[in-house]
């Protein structure tokens, strides 16, 4: 036998809709020579396509299926019915079917659902390069529905932090939503910046994007009018396991290159001494510095030796460490940590933060004290931080027991090593 349908059975009056007329034979035989033509009522209006479907052959499983366009002129539930309907069944003998009636709803149409409309804006004019900054924006619901699972992605010549797509809470009609986007930006100048939106609302996806500009320029701490804040931080615990650390000779040789240079008022150099892990904290906090320079003890899995309150030793995690300076990314711009296998600190610090110098393996202090020498003394005269880091590279060479290059300090920026 030959089984017939119309799908879907549903209609909305006054809307084209695609009919599809499935022919299906479920067996056991073959059936050939299978005609159907159908006669619509004329509450439903064949708009395209042909009536019929005729197929010479159609195997045990197997069915055709034809498409047809039509549009119902009223409600209630109309019937389509066989004005022809033949075949052979398999042992080849005739078939006639006239009693072929197939159901079709016709119903009025729900009220169309209001089109979501939202405005994004992105509110930053300006961002530091050489760090990490926030692009800030906001999403404002200007339509007459709310906006469900609304994303934004922000693009542009930056590295950005995070999911690529930010989902934001649902927004009332009125309302907004804002988001923030860490982004590291190295080319100053205006640089293009797309918004893209995409937004769930009324059973549907909805997608937009708004393109912007942001001006890049240097970071807000080597500007003229405020000077670059120097933060020095040393911690040496009474700890017979490790040496005592000339610090006292490593802040003055600093304190001396910057007070040499020609831009010498420019740099503000503040100090902390026998750190602790809440001084450091509230040290950084206080001081805003743009750059940080421990001198100090590091454990080979990149921790850190700071002082308990009776000066004492206490292992601190490198992890922690880089949770602090990474919080401070929007004032801290570089990192210094002089002290002994502290290169997986400084990997840590630099996703967030413009760069970060750390010590592969142990060095002697007096070398250790050669480098920030040599990186302070270009530092001080304007030069880039790979320049400054070359420098110190270099007074540390010139050292008649210099380290071997597995132990020497490594330049980190944006999570990967400069060099």
């Amino acid at each position: 036998m030959i089984e017939v349908a119309l799908e879907p059975a549903g209609l909305a009056v006054g809307r084209e809709t695609e009919l599809f007329v499935r022919l299906r034979n479920p067996g056991p035989g073959t059936c050939t020579n299978v005609l159907v033509k159908l006669r619509f009522p004329h509450q439903v209006q064949l708009l395209r396509g042909p009536a019929w479907v005729e197929e010479f052959r159609l195997g045990p499983g197997q069915e055709v299926v034809r498409k047809v366009l039509v549009r119902a002129t009223e409600p209630g539930r109309w019937h389509a019915r066989a004005v022809n309907f033949t075949y052979r069944d398999r042992f080849g003998d005739s078939r006639y079917v006239d009693d072929l009636s197939l159901e079709l709803r016709a119903t009025e149409p729900e009220p169309a659902a209001a089109e979501p409309a939202w405005r994004a804006t992105l509110r930053t004019e300006a961002v530091r390069v050489s760090t990490w900054d926030n692009l800030c924006g906001r999403v404002d619901n200007v339509g007459d529905c709310a906006l469900d699972g609304v994303e934004v992605r922000v693009e542009g010549p930056f590295r950005h932090d995070g999911p690529q797509w930010r989902r934001l809470p649902p927004i009332e009609v009125g309302g907004h939503g804002s988001f923030e986007v860490p982004v590291h930006v190295t080319d100053t100048g205006a640089l293009p910046v797309r918004v893209r939106t995409r937004v769930a609302a009324a059973g549907r996806v909805w997608r937009d994007e708004q393109e912007f500009k942001v001006n890049a320029g240097q970071p807000r701490a080597e500007t003229a009018d405020e000077p670059v804040r120097i933060l020095f931080l040393n911690a040496s615990p009474d700890n017979d396991d490790v040496p005592v650390l000339d610090w006292e000779g490593e802040y003055n040789a600093i304190r001396h290159e910057l007070r040499l240079s020609r831009q010498r008022d420019r740099f503000a150099l503040d100090s902390r001494v026998a750190v602790t892990s809440v001084e450091l904290m509230r040290a950084v906090r206080d001081a805003r510095p743009s750059l940080v320079h421990f001198s100090g003890h590091g454990y080979a899995d990149g921790d850190l030796l700071l002082e308990n309150p009776s000066g004492g030793a206490v292992r601190v995690p490198a992890e922690g460490v880089a949770r602090l300076f990474r919080a401070h990314a929007d004032v801290i711009g570089g990192v210094v940590v002089n002290a002994c296998h502290s290169e997986p600190l400084a990997r840590a610090v630099s996703t967030r933060i413009g760069f970060a110098v750390g010590l592969a393996g142990r060095v002697n202090d007096r070398l250790a004290i050669d480098f920030s020498t040599g990186f302070y003394m270009a530092y001080a005269a304007g030069d880039g931080v790979e320049a400054a880091f070359e420098s110190g590279l270099t007074l540390m060479a010139m050292h008649p027991y210099h380290s071997a290059e597995s132990d020497l300090p490594r330049l980190y920026v944006g999570g990967q090593r400069a060099r």
